[in-house]
């Protein structure tokens, strides 16, 4: 819907017809999907957070290649390595289960750090029993 001087019903004359003005005929448009999704480097925020037990963490890579996820304590002790693979371009995730690293893990905060090439990103979390 917009503002259309042309059309026959003199909408341009008053604001309150402007909501009625279409521009175009009445077929319905489509929309085309592009199947070359170009994707970027990116590490997003854990969900849910603060959790008990288990988190989502969702990344996305740009380019096919190695890939770590790694969960540090909050003094910087490495507690445990998610993912440590060749992984393809585009989205993914991994569930971080607490209980499952050394009988489980104390209340607190956490980070997570991704690496794949170049890129390296790190994020908190923070777990709550």
């Amino acid at each position: 819907m917009c503002y259309a001087p042309l059309n026959e019903d003199d909408s341009f004359s008053d604001l309150s017809h402007r909501t009625y003005t279409w521009i175009g005929d009445k077929a319905t448009v489509g929309v085309k999907e592009n199947s070359t999704t170009a994707y970027t480097y990116e590490l997003k925020q854990n969900y849910p957070n603060p959790f008990n037990p288990s988190t989502i963490i969702r990344y996305s890579l740009a380019k096919n290649g190695p890939v770590t996820v790694k969960v540090y304590d909050i003094l910087g002790r490495q507690v445990g390595t998610l993912v440590n693979d060749a992984q393809s371009a585009g989205q993914h995730e991994v569930v971080f289960n607490s209980s499952a690293f050394h009988g489980g893990l104390s209340t607190g905060v956490y980070f997570y750090r991704i690496e794949s090439g170049s890129f390296n990103q790190v994020k908190k979390m923070m777990l709550l029993k």
